[in-house]
């Protein structure tokens, strides 16, 4: 395997904490569209990673080049049958900045759709320069997603997890009087609480009951409306609702990359490997995106080579 010096939660340091300011966006744009193309030939495949985060994408800025690592956590899914019963997974999984609300509430049943809202929160993170949800604990994390995206609606809740029993603020028990967060977990026979009795947390949180922000509310000033667009597609309450990787990769977001002139924020060419289709690509990107995509790879070698020096 190659070397790689970086990772992405260490350059991100790197830019926000010594260099006063975020990653520049052709770096961001470069770092993502990797991702998502790593995240296409593992679901086309029925593995879902479970743990996308900076810090697992190993990085090489002065090449530009992005492998997704930590396979840890991964697990082949089982295709969805007509007549069995949906497979159980563990829902005690993923960093918890990027862990999905299904994970957050317990669901056992979920799908490809956990790596797609933890590419939402790595992109959020990167253009903010700081993790966009930071929680203490299962309840304090859905408590700051509820802060931008709202409490969900009862239609939300029931796509999220069928089987959530309570969740505070979800009802019209006073708050004071709520004193379980409970959830089917991966032994549901153990009914478990994440909020501990006679806690109060009204007094602590007043993020309860709130409508959502506007994305360009919680995002820099001078955040694209692509990248707007692109988070608002993915971090959504309802798993269906959220892109899939093969759909990210055909976001406006990621128009720049395929201008003859794009370059790194060191002045590299873009690495030629970030166009190179795979056999999972032929098979669900639409023509007209395998056609930008072989053109790219052409200039990237083009500019590759142009940049060699002379022997």
């Amino acid at each position: 395997m190659d070397y790689f010096p970086l990772d992405v939660h260490r350059l991100n340091h790197k830019y926000v904490r010594q260099r006063g300011h975020r990653m520049p966006l052709i770096m961001i744009k470069t770092i993502m569209f990797q991702l998502a193309r790593a995240l296409v030939f593992l679901h086309a495949r029925s593995i879902c990673h479970r743990d996308a985060k900076p810090g697992n994408l190993l990085v090489d800025s002065e090449t530009g080049v992005v492998k997704l690592c930590d396979f840890g956590c991964a697990k082949k899914m089982q295709p969805l049958g007509d007549h069995e019963p949906p497979e159980k997974n563990v829902s005690y999984i993923c960093s918890r900045p990027y862990r999905a609300p299904e994970l957050l509430l317990g669901s056992l049943y979920y799908r490809f759709h956990v790596d797609m809202w933890a590419f939402g929160c790595v992109l959020a993170e990167l253009l903010c320069g700081k993790v966009l949800f930071m929680g203490s604990s299962t309840v304090d994390q859905m408590i700051e997603i509820f802060k931008v995206l709202g409490v969900p609606s009862t239609q939300e809740l029931a796509a999220l997890n069928p089987h959530f029993t309570s969740m505070p603020g979800m009802t019209a028990s006073p708050w004071s009087a709520v004193h379980g967060f409970q959830f089917e977990t991966a032994t549901p026979s153990s009914p478990t609480s994440s909020n501990p009795h006679g806690s109060d947390y009204f007094q602590r949180y007043q993020a309860l009951h709130v409508k959502s922000l506007q994305w360009d509310s919680v995002l820099p000033p001078n955040t694209p409306e692509s990248a707007i667009s692109l988070i608002g597609g993915l971090l959504r309450y309802t798993p269906g609702d959220r892109l899939t990787a093969a759909e990210v990769l055909e976001h406006a977001f990621f128009d720049d990359l395929f201008a003859a002139d794009a370059r790194l924020p060191n002045g590299n060419p873009l690495p030629v490997s970030m166009f190179q289709v795979t056999k999972e690509e032929l098979e669900v990107l639409p023509p007209w995106l395998l056609e930008r995509m072989a053109v790219s790879e052409r200039v990237a070698k083009e500019n590759q080579a142009s940049t060699q020096p002379e022997a």
